[in-house]
């Protein structure tokens, strides 16, 4: 059995942009048809329901954590590795796996080759944003602040990036959502940020969730989870609650593995030093 990856990426390797493809390309569409055709495909949901519909001819196998999702003919599973299980349990010699780019990760371990359109251009999109992100992470960590990055976008233009500060600044209320949020409303000059997207390493704890809120961003890119200060999918999950006036779109795990991991690095630093990092996640 061999497992593929398919994926077409512009020169700075930016596979999508608001989960759509930034292009139409005819002749990379028919390969992409021509090579896939009666091969099972392997998908993460966000990926799925860009297609406006499943793909024929092939079976459409997605992976997400919503328990209740449903599409008529397609195999709905919880992670990479049950959908590559039902993809070997359909009558082929060659799997697909066709994104994102969180899957794509996953799946590079088990890859035994990948088709790869390049296209000849340069964008921003959703990888390239929290990747900035990360970046100001790292820079967080040196100055031995605990390593989350933010970043504002509007299209394909960042307008805020910040990591946290609250040491730097003695300000418990410097996250990085917090201190990207102030400079994107400057940048405007205006204190709502419509039509704008947050980007941020760690799972914002509930001051954040609320300044998001207020600020009427339009879609919530966040890392690792937070079980001890998130706000979001864990503690209050501050937007679905009544006093909340205006929820954005959500989109968990995006660069999960690496924000986790620098977390993981900065606390483990903090224990072998012997300095206390504070009782949550953030302080």
């Amino acid at each position: 059995m061999i497992i593929s990856i398919i994926v077409a990426a512009s020169e700075n390797n930016v596979i999508g942009i608001d989960n759509q493809l930034p292009w139409k390309l005819p002749g990379d569409m028919q390969f992409f048809k021509n090579t896939t055709w009666g091969h099972p495909m392997v998908m993460g949901r966000k990926t799925f329901e860009s297609l406006d519909g499943s793909l024929k001819g092939r079976q459409n196998i997605v992976i997400t954590r919503q328990q209740d999702y449903s599409y008529p003919g397609t195999i709905i599973v919880p992670s990479l590795e049950e959908g590559v299980r039902a993809a070997e349990a359909q009558d082929t010699h060659e799997i697909f796996i066709a994104g994102g780019g969180e899957i794509f990760k996953q799946a590079m371990p088990i890859v035994d080759r990948i088709y790869l359109t390049r296209v000849h251009t340069t964008l921003q999109g959703d990888a390239y944003f929290m990747g900035e992100a990360l970046r100001q992470a790292r820079r967080a960590y040196d100055r031995e602040e605990v390593p989350v990055g933010a970043v504002v976008a509007r299209g394909d233009a960042v307008l805020a990036s910040a990591g946290n500060r609250t040491r730097e600044l003695a300000d418990p209320t410097a996250h990085a959502e917090m201190l990207a949020i102030r400079e994107a409303c400057r940048a405007l000059a205006g204190e709502r940020l419509t039509g704008c997207d947050l980007y941020v390493t760690l799972e914002p704890c509930a001051m954040c969730a609320g300044a998001i809120s207020f600020a009427r961003l339009r879609r919530l890119y966040f890392g690792a989870g937070d079980e001890k200060g998130g706000a979001v999918v864990n503690g209050a999950r501050f937007f679905s609650l009544p006093t909340c006036h205006h929820a954005p779109d959500v989109y968990p795990g995006i660069g999960e593995g690496r924000a986790a991991m620098l977390l993981k690095d900065f606390f483990r630093d903090r224990r072998e030093a012997n300095e206390p990092a504070g009782p949550g996640s953030r302080e």
